[in-house]
């Protein structure tokens, strides 16, 4: 399987048989085989994660289906959007279960979690891997914040990751936010996943193309750091031995 980086929090995975493609508002996507299943995920409204351009971006593939978080509703029953692509949207809200099959028969397990922003965290079930895409659940802190809303942030934060733990407690591929922005909290949520998860694969997003912060984190945390892809530009392919079973 193959997955490319986008840009921001947009990445673009290839299994043999199906397609998933994440949060994407710009950037360039490699063409996709029309054969396979192609699912578009949008963990929320945002317009660094959602842009409605995406219910025409793909009008032409067959088995195109949209996982969308409950909050995009509104944005698309406002807009001029057909009665066709409407159609092919499934609406989640937080801490619920859908399923597909990919183009061969094998079931697709889509399980959401709460953002502690707005919107859903995906975890994907495929076979014996599991993929989780973060969204904008994070443990965001910033200087303004009051010690009641720094706690309220940290609980809420945790209790999903306990959560996301007691759905599946082993991932293959998590795709987490590292935002500079937090300045010196701008690893609290990377950290506290990748000492309390399992996980063998990690592509930092949310980066703001700022590539360093990606460096940075993995010399200032050698220990749980080696499983953290490099990703230095927009475009970049990585190949892994999954999805084969």
């Amino acid at each position: 399987m193959r997955v490319t980086y986008i840009a921001h929090s947009c990445f673009l995975i290839e299994w043999r048989y199906s397609v998933w493609l994440f949060d994407h508002y710009y950037g360039a996507i490699p063409e996709i085989d029309k054969d396979k299943e192609l699912l578009i995920f949008s963990s929320h409204r945002h317009k660094d994660h959602f842009d409605p351009q995406i219910l025409s971006m793909f009008a032409d593939h067959p088995r195109r289906t949209y996982i969308f978080s409950y909050d995009i509703a509104d944005l698309v029953e406002g807009s001029d959007i057909g009665e066709e692509e409407r159609r092919r949207i499934v609406y989640l809200e937080p801490r619920t279960t859908w399923e597909c099959t990919d183009s061969m028969g094998k079931r697709i397990t889509v399980h959401t979690l709460r953002s502690t922003d707005i919107g859903v965290a995906f975890l994907i079930r495929y076979g014996q891997d599991a993929v989780y895409h973060a969204g904008d659940l994070n443990w965001w802190a910033w200087p303004q914040d009051t010690e009641e809303g720094a706690r309220d942030m940290a609980g809420r934060f945790q209790d999903e990751i306990r959560y996301l733990k007691g759905l599946c407690p082993e991932i293959q591929i998590a795709f987490l936010p590292l935002d500079g922005r937090q300045r010196e909290c701008y690893c609290l949520g990377m950290e506290y996943f990748l000492r309390d998860m399992s996980v063998d694969i990690v592509f930092p997003m949310h980066f703001w193309n700022k590539y360093s912060v990606i460096r940075k984190f993995k010399e200032s945390h050698p220990e749980i750091s080696g499983n953290v892809q490099e990703i230095c530009r927009k475009g970049q392919v990585f190949s892994f031995m999954l999805g084969e079973s």
